[in-house]
């Protein structure tokens, strides 16, 4: 590729190592007669980031959902900034300028993910299909007219839940996943990896439990209940 971009787009990049934070949980102190136990809360926003890559740019939700997937569902410990910065080595000048108004496009991920030595095929699929998926796969979806990336990591009931690299995890209904849903999915596989039933990205009981007015997801630019 031409280098003329090149430094200017890395050093973007390199300001993802100086933009983490680090949130301590908050204690809680219960009380029992002369006995005391401390018990760590998560805050919501540890609570809406867990377990997920947000990301640092607007044109890298599709490197977060990507991240997110790899990480906590096959355990391969590849960072936002990595996926990027090979993806990018791969563009000339015109299409990294582009990427950086439109985002990475499907086939960039796709391609990265076979790089990195996974089986990685986009389909379409049908709603129906979404309640028998074994595992978590990355999904294309329009928020707000605009293309976005997230990782669906399963359906329950009547409720759909996605790790998303803008909003954070996310419970809603399918009827409101259907509105933003396109059917383009990317599903991953990788040799000797086998379907795993017990791993981050898995729907949590805590999830399922909490009253319902408690959920809240980030909506329209505004917090709101489901």
């Amino acid at each position: 590729m031409n280098i003329s971009i090149w430094p200017i787009f890395l050093s973007l990049i390199l300001l993802l190592s100086s933009c983490s934070h680090v949130f301590a949980p908050t204690p809680m102190v219960l009380s029992s007669h002369h006995l005391h136990f401390v018990k760590s809360v998560k805050t919501w926003k540890e609570f809406r980031e867990q377990n997920v890559v947000m990301q640092k740019f607007d044109y890298s939700c599709g490197s977060g959902a990507l991240a997110t997937l790899m990480h906590y569902y096959f355990q391969d410990e590849v960072t936002e900034r990595e996926i990027l910065q090979e993806i990018i080595h791969h563009l000339n000048d015109v299409e990294i300028e582009s990427r950086q108004k439109k985002g990475f496009s499907m086939f960039d991920l796709q391609q990265f993910a076979k790089r990195r030595g996974y089986q990685a095929v986009g389909v379409k699929l049908k709603m129906s299909a979404l309640p028998k998926l074994r595992g978590p796969v990355l999904v294309y979806i329009h928020v707000k007219k605009d293309k976005h990336f997230a990782i669906l990591r399963g359906i329950k009931d009547d409720r759909v839940f996605l790790a998303d690299p803008s909003r954070g995890n996310l419970r809603m209904s399918i009827s409101a996943f259907s509105k933003e849903w396109t059917g383009i999915t990317l599903v991953l596989g990788k040799k000797g990896f086998n379907t795993a039933t017990e791993h981050p990205l898995a729907i949590r009981d805590e999830e399922l439990m909490r009253n319902e007015l408690n959920v809240v997801r980030y909506s329209r630019g505004l917090f709101a209940g489901l």
